[in-house]
Order: structure tokens, then sequence, then C-alpha cells
């Protein structure tokens, strides 16, 4: 049979079919991709505008046929010929002449002229071309030049050729002319192509002549500084299987920046957009310049991803410990500490804080979480300690964030209190403030919305699925299911007294220092261990009646047991008085296997049943029978409306892949025997390891091997963090997590970077109205999430249609649109772009000095000044209007002088200096103020106080000697350390050098606190 004909497409310019999308194509996407040859019969310079961009990332050589009939050309002719055929064509381009120019210098591009021969040939040859390695590549051949008309005008007929023999003898043919040829030099441009083209109008730039549209762009360029070149791309490595993106890139640099500047940050990008990418090439980056290690603290679940990630950036001189396993840390080999899902450090009080915090001390700091506050501003607070000193930190909005937090925390929970009217706009404001503060300086975080839609990204084709507004499911109670439900809530809410799990509060007050000497009075006053156990009883029963009647089964058989033990006398407790603190909910731990794992370690305690007050056991009794009485109202109960309203939902859901979540194994297990008939896979922490293979082929997008044996993943929060299963675009969330942003968690992961589904849907089950009465349940999930959209953006709703998402322009003023939208961004976008377009006019305006004035006549009904202030590096934004003096933000003023850009100045006059006058004044007396607050403050904190006349003390009684009662002063004074105080206030003779010595201390310069204001410029608006 004869071979049947092959078919070329060919690219004809006509419609969308163009020669430069090709080849834009090839350029963007062809990972392989080295080097780039043209061979051309004729080019004009000007038609490489549009595919300049991307072929600049290449070595390419571009290779001409004079249209000529003469044979031979002495050398000058040639170049000073082929450069005649380019003026006309060129003759409004300047800047693009330099940009070419630009590039033969940086060796990024050579251009020659064939000598000898009339070559009138077109090859588009793109290669790997390195030695030592097998050659692989392309070629388009045809009839267009590498001009405009031939690029995307002019009917042309291409076509594209893969195969390598073909791609092997255009290289050949390239390589033999190219030999023969004369090159046209950096030299050659400046001699024969600027002289004959029309420079653009740049005329010298002065402080009386500027126009309102270039100190517009001068109030960008300083306000921007050295953000503009964020996209420098030199010295960061990425692995060839990855793409080098450009909101990457940026973090990398603004994360080093941050680095110097605060000693640490939050990379808290969107859930899904490669945080542990970034962090891997800017410790690259940065790696030349180590002394000692870094130092990554994980989730155990996530160890091996980045153990493979930092392998494939050939990264090492590091250790990845997981977050339990900080004891046996040496603190002194490290100089970075990287810390993923840094949010489950947020409590200061457990012994994980401690020892991180520890560690942590005197070195630059990383902290990783899409959902940094999980419940309260302390949250943030407790994360930001491990980098800043909290009483003298580099933030210029807030020197003493001991202070602010505490006001803050105060203030969210005087509202929180009011459950049954939350006001929503004071939280804002909360939000809001810390955001301006705070976090904007010391937080990286992009959103989807702004890797799309801006162009400095735009080359990324960066593309996510589509998030719909959440499904809400409810369910009724009805009947005896519904009385029962009543007379169980009362009992779990009001009558239980969780005596079991409140034991360390029944040791005789007189015992308490014998068995705990280095233990806070609170922990036994007030041990939060009965309340958490209390708020996960009533989880249970809204994750699903089986669950709880296995757990109040389970309540009963240990309340027997320990009644049975208090008998014997054989009662144990954590060996530490806090070790009970670090029990977390959403491990899939029990309460009860942490104690028996803390036993087996040998970090327990024995307590006395003497030692214990009488009403314990009495107590404990008491618990017992109410116990008993609702393991018997449960037994018969079979109906479980949730359930039902579940199957029927799930058995019409048409997606292929679906990812189920609860918080309670007993609940999966219950799932487990109520799903038939399909093909599901059950995930909890006991057999996450054992199933990572499978989870990673059936529901992992970039997974190498894709299988479907499952279609549907049922799994607790173990799979909430750290893990792909973007094949699936469809999540159920059975039960609502009492910690909230777990569903920020759950929904990125299906909504990750690869994901190829166009929407990706959420199906939330909230609880009955029963429940949501006496626990509020959807009412905590919606404030604490609101709460962090607030401060730092987020991009979909997650659990309920009334939530408001957007950016918060690191997040500014925030925004009523339902797009998130980094503002500030397109400001820095803008001046990019004039960078790029107007190199000599930004080059004299950033050499501009300061102090620049300007008066605009304008429509306006009242005169105002807008007023732009520098103290050291603090940026200070004024709007003065008739008697009102208002401190502004980067934004209102940006926007205000990009209004009026366009208008005609006028000589200004004295009532630009007198509103000066009043800005800067307005500025001292609050700068006065807060020094003045910060230096009260240090002598009020009562926890210091305490610690400060212990260590006096020990000093009077020469226990420690000068350096140790200095150093540990300069510690409380600046709050080096959060939890020195306790640590001084716990301590003994014995102990008190070593806890002092232990603390690194590193002697920064202050805080600026002196006035040296400058004047950057004002815009006086008046009326015509």
């Amino acid at each position: 049979m004869a071979d049947e004909p092959i078919l070329h497409k060919f690219f004809t310019n006509q419609h969308n079919n163009k020669l430069s999308t090709e080849i834009n194509r090839i350029l963007e996407n062809d990972k392989n991709l080295a080097c780039v040859d043209f061979l051309v019969g004729y080019i004009r310079l000007s038609g490489l505008k549009s595919i300049i961009d991307n072929m600049q990332k290449f070595d390419t050589r571009i290779l001409v046929g004079l249209k000529s009939d003469q044979q031979i050309y002495e050398a000058t002719n040639i170049q000073k010929d082929f450069s005649n055929t380019q003026i006309e064509s060129l003759n409004d381009d300047y800047v693009f002449v330099e940009k070419i120019q630009k590039l033969i210098k940086e060796k990024k591009l050579q251009i020659k002229i064939t000598k000898e021969k009339n070559v009138h040939a077109k090859l588009y040859i793109f290669s790997n071309a390195k030695q030592g390695q097998d050659l692989i590549g392309s070629l388009i051949i045809g009839s267009s030049n590498l001009t405009y008309n031939g690029l995307e005008k002019s009917f042309e007929l291409n076509t594209q050729i893969n195969d390598i023999h073909y791609v092997k003898d255009a290289l050949i043919i390239f390589e033999e002319l190219w030999l023969d040829s004369v090159e046209l030099s950096y030299d050659d441009i400046d001699k024969y192509i600027k002289p004959n083209i029309k420079k653009p109008d740049i005329f010298d730039i002065t402080k009386e002549g500027i126009t309102p549209y270039q100190l517009y762009i001068k109030l960008l360029i300083e306000y921007f500084g050295d953000d503009i070149d964020f996209l420098n791309e030199n010295n960061i490595f990425v692995p060839k299987q990855y793409k080098k993106l450009a909101y990457q890139v940026e973090a990398v640099n603004n994360g080093i920046k941050k680095l110097q500047e605060h000693n640490g940050f939050f990379l808290s990008d969107v859930v899904g957009l490669g945080k542990t990418i970034v962090v891997a090439m800017l410790i690259k980056k940065l790696s030349t310049t180590f002394v000692k290690e870094v130092l990554i603290v994980v989730p155990p679940a996530v160890k091996i991803q980045w153990t493979d990630t930092f392998n494939e950036f050939k990264i090492t001189d590091y250790t990845i410990v997981s977050h339990a396993s900080l004891e046996n840390i040496d603190k002194n080999r490290y100089e970075l500490v990287v810390v993923d899902e840094s949010h489950k450090f947020r409590n200061k009080k457990t012994t994980k804080y401690e020892l991180l915090s520890n560690i942590c001390l005197n070195k630059k700091v990383i902290l990783l979480s899409a959902t940094p506050q999980n419940n309260s501003p302390q949250d943030l607070f407790n994360q930001i300690a491990l980098f800043q000193e909290t009483k003298n930190s580099t933030l210029v909005n807030c020197t003493n964030l001991h202070e602010f937090f505490d006001k803050k925390e105060a203030e969210y929970q005087t509202i929180i209190k009011n459950k049954n009217n939350i006001d929503t706009k004071k939280l804002r404001l909360i939000s809001t403030q810390i955001r301006e503060k705070v976090i904007k300086d010391i937080m990286i975080r992009r959103t989807r919305y702004d890797i799309e839609n801006h162009n400095m990204y735009k080359d990324e084709n960066f593309k996510t699925p589509k998030v719909i507004e959440p499904f809400e499911h409810n369910y009724k109670l009805k009947g005896k299911l519904s009385t029962i439900f009543e007379h169980t809530a009362i009992q779990i809410t009001q009558n239980i007294k969780y005596s079991r799990f409140n034991a360390l509060s029944y040791i005789k007050y007189n015992k308490r220092k014998e068995y705990y000497p280095k233990a806070n009075n609170n922990i036994f006053d007030f041990n939060p261990l009965s309340g958490l156990m209390k708020t996960v009883l009533v989880k249970r029963l809204e994750s699903s009646f089986e669950a709880f009647k296995i757990s109040i089964a389970r309540h009963l058989s240990r309340y027997n047991k320990l009644i049975e033990n208090y008998g014997k006398d054989e009662i144990y407790l954590g060996k530490n008085s806090n070790d009970i603190l670090d029990f977390d909910t959403n491990d899939d731990i029990d309460y009860d296997d942490m104690i028996d794992e803390l036993i087996k370690k040998g970090k327990v305690k024995h307590i006395k049943k003497n030692d214990f007050e009488s009403c314990f056991i009495d107590d404990l009794k008491e618990d017992q029978k109410i116990f008993e009485q609702l393991v018997e109202n449960w037994k018969d109960i079979d109906d479980d409306p949730k359930l039902d309203k579940f199957k029927e939902i799930i058995e019409n859901d048409k997606n292929k892949k679906l990812v189920i979540f609860t918080e309670s194994v007993d609940t999966l297990e219950y799932l487990k025997t109520n799903l038939i008939n399909k093909k599901i896979v059950f995930i909890t922490s006991k057999n996450r390891k054992n199933k990572q293979q499978t989870i990673r082929e059936n529901f992992d997008a970039n997974y190498d091997i894709q299988k479907d044996d499952y279609d549907i993943l049922v799994t607790t929060d173990t799979l909430a963090e750290g893990i792909n299963l973007h094949r699936a675009n469809t999540i159920y969330n059975y039960d609502i997590p009492w910690n909230a942003t777990k569903l920020i968690q759950r929904i990125g992961r299906v909504n990750r970077i690869g994901t190829k589904a166009d929407e990706i849907y959420i199906h939330n089950f909230k609880p009955a109205s029963h429940i949501e009465d006496i626990i509020k349940l959807s009412q905590k999930a919606f404030v604490k999430l609101q709460a962090g959209y607030d401060t730092y953006g987020e991009d979909n709703k997650i659990y309920t249609k009334d939530e408001t998402v957007g950016s918060v322009n690191l997040f500014e003023e925030y925004k009523k649109q339902i797009n998130e939208k980094d503002e500030e961004i397109d400001f820095l976008e803008e001046l990019r772009e004039f960078r790029q377009n107007k190199q000599d006019e930004f080059a004299k305006l950033k050499a501009l000095g300061l102090d620049l004035k300007i008066c605009i006549k304008n429509k306006t009904h009242d005169t105002k000044t807008y007023i732009y202030l520098k103290n050291h590096n603090q940026n200070i934004f004024y709007k003065i209007q008739d008697k009102t003096v208002d401190k502004i933000d980067f934004l209102t003023i940006a926007t205000n002088m990009k209004t009026i850009s366009t208008a005609k100045s006028t000589a200004t006059d004295s009532l630009s200096d007198r509103h000066i006058d009043k800005a800067v004044n307005d500025y001292k007396q609050k700068l006065t103020t807060d020094i003045q607050i910060k230096n009260d403050n240090k002598s009020t904190d009562i926890n210091d106080n305490k610690a400060k006349r212990k260590i006096k003390k020990y000093f009077q009684e020469k226990i420690i000697d000068n350096n140790t009662y200095d150093k540990a002063y300069r510690l409380l004074d600046t709050g080096a350390d959060i939890l020195l105080a306790k640590e001084i206030q716990k301590s003994n003779n014995l102990n008190i050098k070593d806890i002092i010595d232990s603390k690194s201390f590193v002697n920064k310069p202050k805080q600026t606190e002196q006035y040296d204001i400058d004047t950057v410029l004002s815009v006086v608006i008046k009326d015509k």
C-alpha cells in the first residue's frame, strides 16, 4: 500500500492563522528550547516587535541575504547598505532600536548579512543546540521574510516540520552561510542607523518646569523605589521541569527585601499558587550567602514533597523536620527558618510554640500560610513575634506590636461576645487597621485575579477555574429525634462538667507546686481542655449521629476506667502542665491515645488520689451518670436525615471526581458503610502514607501516572493541606470544621496550578437549626472567614453566599466588587511601562530632587493640597482642605494625581508652603505622641514588670552578674522574646542564668524617633 500523504498545517497570516502567533507559541512553550536561528532573504527590524519579548529570552541569530543583484560587497558597504534598508521603517522608533542594540551588546542577539550569495531562503529553526545532548527541535519553512508583512499581514505559505533530520540539515545550511557573513555590530547601529532616526523629544526637566503628569510619575518612582525591579530574574534558578513564572520571581525578590528590612515575612499567596516553589527559588538564590544551614519546619504529611522539591532545585545544607519534632534541634546550626503552615503555631501557650520561638530568636524567618489568622488577631501577633521585636519592631507604622495587638484583641473579643448581634463593621475596621499598620509591610500575597489580569504576568498563560458560589444544604430533625437531640444538647453544653479533662483544677492548692513547680496558676484555674472537649463532643453531634454515639460510648468507658483507677490510686496526667495544650482535634488523634503515648514516653506524672480535692470523684461519678443516660437514649436511634440528604445529592452529581471532607474518623467509617457500589477510597492519618501512591495516581493532575481506580475520595482533614487533589473539581464538606479556615485549605486541594476543570463546586452541609442555635457554628465560621478576608483578602466565597470576598491591596480599601484586585500593582505596572518606553525621561525624573511643587486651576468646589512627605524610609501622605488636615494613603493620592495629570499647571504661591507646614506639624505631633506611648508602655506591662522585679532581686543577691541583668532587661524592653517574662517568673536561683544565657540578643539600630522630614512633592488644586 502506498504511503498516505503527510498533511502539513500552513500559516497564511489570514484571520488568526499568523506566523508570528506560531513563533510566539513555540518560544513560550518549548521547554527544551535554547537557541533560535532565522535565515531570511529580507528583514525589517521593526518586524521583530511582535516576537521580540519572547525571542529575547533565548540566544538568537538572524542571518539576512541582501536584496541586491551585486554579488560581493566590501564589509562596510554591506553593513551600511543593510542599515539604509532599515531607516524608513524605524524612523519613529528610536527606543526600539536601542532595545535591539542592547540585546546585541548583551550577546542575546546576533545579526549577520551574507557576503557572497543573494539569499532568498526562509528558515526559522528552533533547537536545544547544546553540546552533549541529542538534538531536539523544529523548523518552519515557507515564504515569509522577517518583516511585519511576512509575519502578520501578507498572504504567505509557511509550514512547521518536527522531523529532526530536517532540523539537522537546516542547521548545516545555516552554519555554512553564517561563517561566510558580516556581522552588524552595536557600533554599526550607532554609526549608520541611529543618526538617521528621529529622537524622542526629551527636554530637560526642572523643578520649575515639571508637568502634572511628570510629577505623578515622580510620585510613583519615589514610592515604589526598588520594587520596580522585582521582576529581575538574575540568579534565580529553576529546574528544567519548571517554568520560571514572573509572579514567583517577584515574590523571591520582594521576599529577600523583606528579610533584609524586617528579618522575616509571611508568604501568603492564596492556596494553590506554589508557595513551596517560591521558597525553593529564594533559598537557591541566597544559598551562596549562607554561612549556616536552613531549617524547614513542615507538617509531617508534606515532608516528602519538600524534600523532593529541594532535591530538584539542587539545594543542600538544609534540615527538614516536622512540627512535632523540635525538641532536639540545635538552633545554632541555622540562620534561616522556614515554617510551612505557620498558623499551626498561632498559640504561644503550647510547647511546640515555645520550642519554635527559641529556635527563631534572632534568625531570619519565612512563614508560609494562606490563612495566618485562624481565630483572632492574637494568632497573627504570635506568629509575627517569631521574627520581630514586639516592642521595638522594624515597622514604621507600628513600633510597639505588643500594645497594638493587645488593643485589637480586646476589641475583637468584645465584639464577638455579642453572639446575637455581631457588629461586622467594627470587625472590618479592626482588620483594616491590622492590615494598614502591620501586615502590608511583612506579607507577600498575590491572588488569582492579579496573576490572570496584569500585563507583567500575562506571559504565564495562567488560567484558573471559576469557583461557583457554594451550595448550602440544610436538613431538619423531626419527632422523637428532635426531642432527644434538644435534651442531649442541654446535657453536653450545660450539665456535664467534663471533670475527667479538668483534673488539674482538682489538685489541692498546696500540692500544685509539688507536682508542677513551673506551672502558672492559670493552668489550674482556667484549664482550657474541658471546654475543648465540650466543643469536640458538640462537633461530633454535628458531624454525624453515628460519630456522636461512638463518642459518648467511648467517654462512658473511659470515665468508668478512670473511676476504677481512682480506686486503685493510679491516676496519670501529663508531665508538663501545658502538654494538654498541644492536643489538636484536627490531627485525627484521640485525647486518650495522646495520654497513652505520653505514658509510653515516660512523659506523665502519677498523681496520688489523696492529693485531689474530694469533689473530684463526686464530679466524675456525676458525669458518668449523664453519659450512661445519653448512651441509653441514643442506642435505638437509626434515623439520619443528614445522611439521607447527602446520598440524594451525591447520586445526582455528574462530576467525575469528588472529594468529601469530614473532621471525624468515626463519621468517615460511617460513610464507608453507607456509600456502596462506588469507586471510593477512604483516607485518615493512619493510612495516608500507605495510600499516597493511590491518591496521586487517581487525584493529582500533575502526577506522571494517571489512573481511574477511584472517582471519590473521602478523607479527614489529614488531606486538607499540602497535597494535590486537582483532578477533582468538587468538594463536599460533610461537616464544618470548628477552625473555619480549614475550609479554605480544603478548597485549595482542588483549586491549584494545573487544574484542568473550568469550574469548581463546593457543597456545604450546614448544621441543623437545633445545633446552630446552641453552638453558633455557622456564625463563627462566617465571622472567622470574613475577618481573614478583610485582613489579607481571598479569592472566592467558601462557606456561604453572604461572604464578601475580594483583594484588600495588601490590600487596600476593602473592595465591594466580587473579583479581588491588588490596585497597587496597577500603578507599579504603569511605572514599569513608562520606564520601558521612555527610558531617558524616567532617568531624568528619578534624578530630579525633592521639594517639587505645582499648582493646578481646575473646576472644583474647594481648594485642596496633596502632599507627600518622607521621614527616613517612611512614606507619609496628606490632604489639606480648608482647616482640615487628613493623613491619607498612597492609593488616594496616586488616584487623584493621576486624575489631574493632564491638566495645565500655573505658578505656585505661598499656599503650598503653608499647607506643607500644617502637614509637617501634624506628623510631628502624632510622632511625639506615639513615642510617649511607647516609652510609657515600657513601664506598664504587668508581666514584664514582675519579671524585671525578679531579675533585679537575682542581681541584688548576686545570683546573676551585670551582663546577664542588662541582657534580660533589653530582651524584655524590646519584646524580642515574648515568652521570656513567663520563663523568668517560673525560674529559680539554679536555672535563671541558663535561661538568660540561652537567649541570643543582637543589638539593632533603634527605630528612628527624630524628625528628618523631607517634602517630596505637593499639588495645590484651586478653583478656576
